[in-house]
């Protein structure tokens, strides 16, 4: 009997000193966890979702030609509000995500209330252009900025950035990638609460 107990308590050990080092990879594993989810909000507020665009201030005016190679100009632009799409086909991610709810934006309303116009850095590979705009089923017009020259004038440090902007030229919002369908349902409330703004004459 003592022999068994002998063996029985060596067991009860062996499964205690189990389960501290099970416990104890846990909590390692936890930690990084929490460690990883800090540095990602750390550069989200500090670099990700930076934004440079005076937000009230007067849109920059601008000539640029598209994909079709006609001049577009800002100052014969007449839509109530106007969605600027600062995007790259090449290497943004978020781009292809958000593709969709741009799309959504210029199927919902006449260009007459919201104009979406998608501008890029030129020069570009205008068939991975063209590829983009098949397979995101995009038809608003594309313009080329070129060397990034507008982009920067603007202030837009990050790819995809949205700016919504009155008739009158001002700047009503900007505001970077959204990463979930909440994001983009709100996206689309703000622009169509602002339209109602603008058709009220109260911005």
């Amino acid at each position: 009997m003592k022999k068994n107990s002998y063996y029985v308590n060596l067991i009860y050990i062996v499964l205690l000193l189990g389960s501290g080092s099970s416990l104890w990879y846990l909590q390692s594993d936890f930690q990084d966890k929490i460690h990883q989810v800090t540095q990602r909000l750390a550069e989200k507020n500090s670099n990700t979702w930076t934004i440079s665009v005076s937000v009230g201030g007067a849109m920059p005016s601008f000539k640029l030609f598209a994909l079709s190679g006609d001049a577009i100009s800002s100052d014969k632009l007449s839509a109530q509000l106007l969605l600027l799409v600062f995007f790259s086909p090449d290497d943004c991610p978020a781009c292809l995500l958000e593709a969709k709810l741009w799309r959504e934006i210029d199927q919902t309303y006449d260009d007459s209330e919201v104009m979406v116009l998608g501008i890029t850095k030129a020069p570009i590979d205008a068939y991975k252009m063209n590829i983009f705009k098949r397979g995101k089923g995009i038809d608003f017009l594309i313009l080329l900025d070129l060397n990034g020259q507008y982009t920067s004038r603007f202030g837009i440090t990050k790819t995809p950035t949205k700016v919504l902007i009155n008739q009158q030229g001002k700047i009503l919002d900007a505001s970077t990638s959204g990463q979930s369908l909440v994001e983009y349902k709100l996206f689309k409330r703000k622009v169509a609460r602002l339209l109602e703004m603008t058709s009220k004459d109260l911005l």
